[in-house]
């Protein structure tokens, strides 16, 4: 049991087997900001509710990434994908998309559970829309044109999680992205099993797209350890940047450096041949 003093500041208690899952939390999309050295001449501003310059909007990482937001000429299938328990209003989507001057499009699809009413009203649950919510808008404001879906992995082991994918068949989207994980010296005893069933995924034909993590390098004692499954082989994982002179979308960008994305060499699998003389 919990001790009575500690219990009003448990909201939940997940399976012991999963460590918990941990979700990767970053701050909304659009309420992440540059210092005030962006100027209105070169920032764009899309969103009409959003009117301070140096907000990350859509029409900001059009112009970092150079996508389009015109409909995708040949339409894929693009899914989020969080471990519960989750919930998600999908009316902020379309809000997004129609407030920020692009297409409307609603959800397509939603798999697993989903706690919706508990994301609505004048005090969402932070614990459980958050993320879902903002994986779910970015998706939804760069995937334009593609059949758009969001996953509840359920609460589970990450085998269990990525085994659904499989069992899906060709109903399963062929791109998931999602931003879970945990220090990979902690999942040791399932990261076989879990491989197995992202080997199978990526033999289907399957991308497989993760946040390297959003705390800078794990550390254990005097080792820094990666975040799994971003470390897997099988995962194309993504860090995150800033620009390498805050307010200016043309200076490039570099590494970021508030300790926010997470990388390092894997302790658990070794460099593939085509990335080493990349780690030289």
């Amino acid at each position: 049991s919990i001790p009575s003093d500690i219990a009003p500041h448990v909201a939940h208690v997940f399976p012991v087997h999963s460590m918990p899952v941990r979700h990767f939390g970053r701050p909304p999309m659009v309420a992440a900001t540059t210092p005030a050295l962006a100027t209105a001449v070169h920032w764009p501003h899309d969103c009409k509710d959003i009117t301070r310059t140096g907000s990350v909007t859509p029409a900001v990482t059009r112009a970092l990434y150079n996508y389009s937001s015109e409909p995708a000429a040949n339409a894929s299938t693009i899914a989020a994908l969080l471990p519960g328990p989750i919930g998600l209003d999908t009316a902020a989507i379309t809000y997004i998309q129609e407030n920020c001057g692009l297409p409307i499009h609603e959800l397509d699809r939603f798999v697993g559970k989903n706690a919706e009413t508990k994301c609505t009203g004048s005090h969402p649950s932070e614990n459980l829309c958050l993320e879902a919510s903002m994986d779910a808008q970015i998706i939804g404001t760069t995937a334009i044109g593609c059949q758009t879906q969001f996953w509840n992995g359920g609460e589970g082991s990450f085998i269990s999680i990525f085994k659904g994918i499989n069992d899906a068949g060709d109903a399963a989207p062929k791109v998931f992205s999602f931003s879970f994980g945990d220090p990979e010296t902690e999942r040791d005893d399932d990261v076989p099993l879990t491989n197995r069933e992202l080997a199978k995924s990526i033999a289907k034909g399957i991308t497989l797209v993760s946040s390297s993590g959003d705390n800078g390098a794990g550390r254990v004692k005097a080792n820094f350890v990666a975040n799994y499954p971003a470390s897997s082989t099988y995962i194309l994982s993504v860090g995150s940047t800033s620009l390498t002179t805050m307010g200016v979308l043309t200076s490039g960008e570099v590494a970021v450096k508030e300790e926010y994305s997470s990388g390092g060499f894997s302790s658990l699998f070794g460099a593939p041949a085509w990335q080493k003389n990349f780690t030289a």
